[in-house]
Protein backbone atom coordinates (compact mmCIF):
# COMPACT_ATOMS: atom_id res chain seq x y z
CA UNK A 1 0.00 0.00 0.00
CA UNK A 2 1.45 3.83 -0.98
CA UNK A 3 2.26 5.55 2.15
CA UNK A 4 1.01 9.30 2.02
CA UNK A 5 4.06 11.84 2.07
CA UNK A 6 6.39 8.98 0.90
CA UNK A 7 8.60 10.70 -2.39
CA UNK A 8 7.41 7.69 -4.19
CA UNK A 9 3.70 8.74 -4.06
CA UNK A 10 4.58 12.72 -4.35
CA UNK A 11 2.77 14.54 -7.73
CA UNK A 12 4.44 16.84 -10.23
CA UNK A 13 2.41 19.71 -8.59
CA UNK A 14 4.16 18.36 -5.31
CA UNK A 15 7.91 19.01 -5.92
CA UNK A 16 7.03 22.24 -7.90
CA UNK A 17 5.31 23.89 -4.96
CA UNK A 18 8.22 23.68 -2.88
CA UNK A 19 10.43 25.37 -5.49
CA UNK A 20 8.13 27.98 -6.42
CA UNK A 21 6.77 29.10 -2.40
CA UNK A 22 10.31 30.72 -1.72
CA UNK A 23 9.92 33.36 -4.80
CA UNK A 24 6.16 34.07 -3.93
CA UNK A 25 7.12 35.88 -0.73
CA UNK A 26 8.17 39.24 -0.27
CA UNK A 27 12.15 39.60 -0.26
CA UNK A 28 13.74 41.03 2.85
CA UNK A 29 17.33 42.03 3.81
CA UNK A 30 18.07 38.97 5.38
CA UNK A 31 17.49 36.88 2.17
CA UNK A 32 20.38 39.50 0.19
CA UNK A 33 21.90 42.46 1.42
CA UNK A 34 20.68 43.81 -1.49
CA UNK A 35 17.58 43.17 -1.92
CA UNK A 36 15.47 45.99 0.17
CA UNK A 37 12.06 46.15 0.58
CA UNK A 38 11.13 49.38 0.29
CA UNK A 39 12.49 50.00 -2.72
CA UNK A 40 9.62 47.38 -4.03
CA UNK A 41 7.12 48.27 -1.72
CA UNK A 42 7.34 51.96 -3.24
CA UNK A 43 7.20 50.13 -6.85
CA UNK A 44 3.37 49.67 -6.30
CA UNK A 45 2.26 53.18 -6.39
CA UNK A 46 4.55 54.39 -8.57
CA UNK A 47 3.27 50.94 -11.37
CA UNK A 48 -0.47 51.87 -10.29
CA UNK A 49 0.34 54.84 -11.65
CA UNK A 50 1.44 54.56 -14.89
CA UNK A 51 -1.43 52.07 -15.25
CA UNK A 52 -3.75 54.61 -14.48
CA UNK A 53 -2.49 57.57 -16.71
CA UNK A 54 -1.45 55.45 -20.05
CA UNK A 55 -4.65 53.23 -19.22
CA UNK A 56 -6.51 55.97 -19.05
CA UNK A 57 -4.80 58.21 -21.89
CA UNK A 58 -5.52 54.70 -24.47
CA UNK A 59 -9.44 54.50 -23.19
CA UNK A 60 -9.84 58.13 -24.12
CA UNK A 61 -8.28 58.00 -27.47
CA UNK A 62 -10.50 55.09 -28.15
CA UNK A 63 -7.94 52.52 -28.81
CA UNK A 64 -8.28 48.66 -29.37
CA UNK A 65 -4.95 48.58 -27.00
CA UNK A 66 -5.20 48.50 -23.73
CA UNK A 67 -1.27 50.16 -22.27
CA UNK A 68 -2.60 49.50 -18.48
CA UNK A 69 0.04 47.13 -18.04
CA UNK A 70 3.10 48.93 -18.57
CA UNK A 71 3.43 49.71 -14.53
CA UNK A 72 2.55 45.86 -13.81
CA UNK A 73 5.48 44.34 -15.85
CA UNK A 74 8.21 47.41 -14.61
CA UNK A 75 6.89 46.89 -10.95
CA UNK A 76 6.64 42.60 -11.67
CA UNK A 77 10.32 42.44 -12.91
CA UNK A 78 11.91 44.84 -10.70
CA UNK A 79 10.01 44.08 -8.20
CA UNK A 80 8.81 40.13 -8.02
CA UNK A 81 5.54 38.35 -8.38
CA UNK A 82 3.92 39.57 -5.27
CA UNK A 83 5.05 43.25 -5.91
CA UNK A 84 3.48 42.86 -10.04
CA UNK A 85 0.87 40.81 -8.48
CA UNK A 86 -0.54 43.73 -5.90
CA UNK A 87 0.33 46.35 -8.49
CA UNK A 88 -1.45 44.96 -11.33
CA UNK A 89 -4.71 43.82 -8.74
CA UNK A 90 -4.93 47.72 -7.38
CA UNK A 91 -4.33 49.25 -10.40
CA UNK A 92 -7.25 47.87 -11.92
CA UNK A 93 -9.66 48.64 -9.22
CA UNK A 94 -8.06 52.34 -9.89
CA UNK A 95 -9.65 52.21 -12.95
CA UNK A 96 -13.00 50.88 -11.70
CA UNK A 97 -13.34 54.05 -9.48
CA UNK A 98 -14.79 55.51 -12.93
CA UNK A 99 -15.55 52.26 -14.48
CA UNK A 100 -16.84 50.17 -12.30
CA UNK A 101 -17.35 47.26 -14.96
CA UNK A 102 -13.56 47.25 -15.54
CA UNK A 103 -13.00 45.43 -11.89
CA UNK A 104 -13.69 42.20 -13.48
CA UNK A 105 -10.24 42.87 -15.14
CA UNK A 106 -8.69 42.47 -12.29
CA UNK A 107 -7.92 38.89 -12.27
CA UNK A 108 -5.66 39.22 -15.55
CA UNK A 109 -3.94 42.17 -14.35
CA UNK A 110 -3.13 40.70 -11.18
CA UNK A 111 -2.11 37.08 -13.22
CA UNK A 112 0.04 38.89 -15.31
CA UNK A 113 2.23 40.53 -12.39
CA UNK A 114 2.29 37.59 -10.52
CA UNK A 115 3.80 35.23 -13.60
CA UNK A 116 5.24 38.15 -15.27
CA UNK A 117 7.35 38.36 -11.89
CA UNK A 118 8.38 34.47 -11.60
CA UNK A 119 9.50 34.98 -15.21
CA UNK A 120 12.08 37.90 -14.01
CA UNK A 121 13.02 36.10 -10.78
CA UNK A 122 13.86 32.81 -12.39
CA UNK A 123 16.25 34.88 -15.00
CA UNK A 124 14.07 34.84 -18.02
CA UNK A 125 14.13 38.76 -18.57
CA UNK A 126 18.00 38.72 -18.48
CA UNK A 127 18.98 39.09 -22.50
CA UNK A 128 16.81 39.45 -25.56
CA UNK A 129 16.16 36.05 -26.17
CA UNK A 130 14.45 35.49 -23.21
CA UNK A 131 12.87 38.67 -23.23
CA UNK A 132 11.05 37.68 -26.18
CA UNK A 133 10.20 33.80 -25.33
CA UNK A 134 8.46 35.73 -21.71
CA UNK A 135 6.70 38.48 -24.15
CA UNK A 136 5.51 35.32 -25.63
CA UNK A 137 4.41 33.66 -22.39
CA UNK A 138 2.79 36.68 -21.17
CA UNK A 139 0.91 37.32 -24.78
CA UNK A 140 -0.84 33.87 -24.89
CA UNK A 141 -1.59 34.26 -21.08
CA UNK A 142 -3.65 37.68 -21.68
CA UNK A 143 -5.05 36.19 -24.78
CA UNK A 144 -6.60 33.43 -23.20
CA UNK A 145 -7.64 35.63 -20.08
CA UNK A 146 -8.95 38.68 -21.99
CA UNK A 147 -11.24 36.39 -24.30
CA UNK A 148 -12.32 34.43 -21.87
CA UNK A 149 -13.79 37.20 -19.89
CA UNK A 150 -14.92 39.52 -22.18
CA UNK A 151 -16.81 36.71 -24.06
CA UNK A 152 -18.05 35.15 -20.58
CA UNK A 153 -18.54 38.31 -18.74
CA UNK A 154 -19.68 41.10 -21.73
CA UNK A 155 -20.57 38.96 -24.18
CA UNK A 156 -17.71 39.94 -26.73
CA UNK A 157 -18.11 43.41 -26.50
CA UNK A 158 -16.52 45.36 -23.36
CA UNK A 159 -16.84 48.55 -24.50
CA UNK A 160 -13.21 49.28 -25.73
CA UNK A 161 -11.66 50.39 -28.88
CA UNK A 162 -11.76 46.64 -29.67
CA UNK A 163 -15.73 46.05 -29.64
CA UNK A 164 -15.58 48.15 -32.63
CA UNK A 165 -13.55 45.97 -34.56
CA UNK A 166 -15.22 42.94 -33.23
CA UNK A 167 -18.85 44.13 -34.65
CA UNK A 168 -17.40 44.47 -37.66
CA UNK A 169 -15.75 40.99 -38.15
CA UNK A 170 -19.52 39.45 -36.74
CA UNK A 171 -21.23 41.87 -39.28
CA UNK A 172 -19.27 40.61 -42.04
CA UNK A 173 -20.38 36.84 -41.32
CA UNK A 174 -17.72 35.65 -38.70
CA UNK A 175 -18.39 33.49 -35.83
CA UNK A 176 -18.47 35.72 -32.35
CA UNK A 177 -16.17 33.14 -30.70
CA UNK A 178 -14.01 33.76 -33.63
CA UNK A 179 -14.51 37.59 -33.77
CA UNK A 180 -13.10 37.51 -30.11
CA UNK A 181 -10.04 35.38 -30.66
CA UNK A 182 -8.68 36.93 -33.63
CA UNK A 183 -9.20 40.53 -31.87
CA UNK A 184 -7.90 39.45 -28.82
CA UNK A 185 -5.05 38.04 -30.16
CA UNK A 186 -4.07 41.15 -32.47
CA UNK A 187 -4.89 43.65 -29.70
CA UNK A 188 -2.66 41.68 -26.88
CA UNK A 189 -0.23 41.43 -29.39
CA UNK A 190 0.68 44.85 -30.10
CA UNK A 191 -0.07 45.83 -26.22
CA UNK A 192 1.83 43.45 -24.42
CA UNK A 193 5.15 43.91 -26.82
CA UNK A 194 4.69 47.60 -25.90
CA UNK A 195 3.77 46.91 -21.98
CA UNK A 196 6.49 45.04 -22.00
CA UNK A 197 9.19 46.71 -24.35
CA UNK A 198 8.76 50.23 -22.63
CA UNK A 199 9.93 49.10 -18.79
CA UNK A 200 12.35 46.80 -20.32
CA UNK A 201 13.73 50.54 -21.98
CA UNK A 202 13.32 52.28 -18.67
CA UNK A 203 15.44 49.30 -16.60
CA UNK A 204 18.28 49.70 -19.18
CA UNK A 205 18.80 52.88 -18.55
CA UNK A 206 19.26 52.06 -15.05
CA UNK A 207 22.87 51.75 -13.47
CA UNK A 208 23.87 48.49 -11.86
CA UNK A 209 23.81 50.32 -8.04
CA UNK A 210 20.77 51.25 -8.41
CA UNK A 211 19.31 48.73 -10.24
CA UNK A 212 20.75 46.29 -7.10
CA UNK A 213 18.62 48.18 -4.92
CA UNK A 214 15.45 46.56 -6.14
CA UNK A 215 14.25 42.54 -5.27
CA UNK A 216 15.23 40.98 -9.00
CA UNK A 217 17.85 43.75 -9.76
CA UNK A 218 20.79 40.98 -10.17
CA UNK A 219 18.63 38.98 -12.25
CA UNK A 220 18.61 41.78 -14.64
CA UNK A 221 22.17 42.49 -15.11
CA UNK A 222 22.51 41.64 -18.62
CA UNK A 223 20.09 44.43 -19.70
CA UNK A 224 22.90 46.91 -18.19
CA UNK A 225 25.42 48.60 -21.17
CA UNK A 226 29.14 47.53 -20.63
CA UNK A 227 29.59 51.33 -19.77
CA UNK A 228 28.71 50.26 -16.44
CA UNK A 229 30.59 47.45 -16.38
CA UNK A 230 33.58 48.85 -17.17
CA UNK A 231 33.07 51.32 -14.53
CA UNK A 232 32.60 48.89 -11.98
CA UNK A 233 35.48 46.85 -13.28
CA UNK A 234 37.49 50.00 -12.77
CA UNK A 235 36.41 50.85 -9.61
CA UNK A 236 37.25 47.13 -8.52
CA UNK A 237 40.63 47.01 -9.71
CA UNK A 238 41.73 50.43 -7.21
CA UNK A 239 42.49 49.98 -3.58
CA UNK A 240 43.90 52.25 -1.22
CA UNK A 241 45.91 48.96 0.33
CA UNK A 242 50.23 50.68 0.13
CA UNK A 243 50.61 46.70 -0.28
CA UNK A 244 48.79 46.26 -3.40
CA UNK A 245 49.57 49.95 -5.26
CA UNK A 246 53.25 49.92 -4.45
CA UNK A 247 55.42 47.30 -5.62
CA UNK A 248 58.88 48.10 -2.46
CA UNK A 249 56.91 46.79 -0.27
CA UNK A 250 55.36 43.58 -1.76
CA UNK A 251 56.77 40.45 0.14
CA UNK A 252 60.16 38.88 -1.56
CA UNK A 253 59.78 35.91 -3.21
CA UNK A 254 60.40 32.41 -1.51
CA UNK A 255 59.44 34.41 2.49
CA UNK A 256 57.06 33.01 4.58
CA UNK A 257 54.95 35.64 4.09
CA UNK A 258 54.75 35.45 -0.13
CA UNK A 259 53.48 31.69 0.17
CA UNK A 260 49.89 30.42 0.62
CA UNK A 261 48.43 30.34 3.95
CA UNK A 262 51.51 32.85 5.03
CA UNK A 263 51.52 34.86 8.57
CA UNK A 264 51.92 38.07 6.53
CA UNK A 265 49.44 40.68 6.50
CA UNK A 266 46.93 38.58 4.06
CA UNK A 267 48.18 35.59 5.15
CA UNK A 268 47.19 33.46 8.33
CA UNK A 269 48.96 31.39 10.97
CA UNK A 270 49.42 27.95 10.90
CA UNK A 271 48.91 27.29 14.68
CA UNK A 272 50.47 23.32 13.84
CA UNK A 273 54.02 24.66 12.93
CA UNK A 274 54.53 26.89 16.06
CA UNK A 275 57.64 25.56 18.21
Amino acid sequence: MPVVGHPATATKSDRLLPTLLPHLRMPTVADNDREFPLMSLLLIPIGIALNFLIGSLAKALNLPIFLDSVGTVLAAVLGGPVVGGITGLLGVLSLSAFAPAAVVWSLQAATIGVVTGLLARFGWFRGVKRIVVSTLVIIVLSVALSATISYLVFGGFDGYGISVVRAALVESGLSLPASIAITSTVAELIDKSISVALPMVVIGLMSDRFLNKFSNGPRLRDLQGRRDVSASDADMNTTDDPMVQDPAVQPAPGTRESQPGGYGSYGSYDDTEKG
